[in-house]
């Protein structure tokens, strides 16, 4: 019977499973023996950051 159940239960992968997690860790995902590291950033002058990427961008 508890093959029934868990045979029912999985019937397809998870989203972890798809894309290959294997853990979560403090900063990221481990994904096979390399781990991913997200970092979100907020600038506290969003203008001034537009400003410096337009000059840039004209410069090339």
């Amino acid at each position: 019977m508890k093959n029934k159940q868990k045979k029912t239960k999985q019937k397809g992968k998870s989203a972890q499973d798809l894309m290959g997690i294997k853990t979560f860790t403090k900063n990221g995902l481990k994904v096979g023996k390399e781990e991913l590291i997200f970092y979100m950033v907020q600038p506290t002058n969003i203008s001034y950051f537009l400003t410096r990427i337009s000059k840039s961008r004209c410069a090339t």
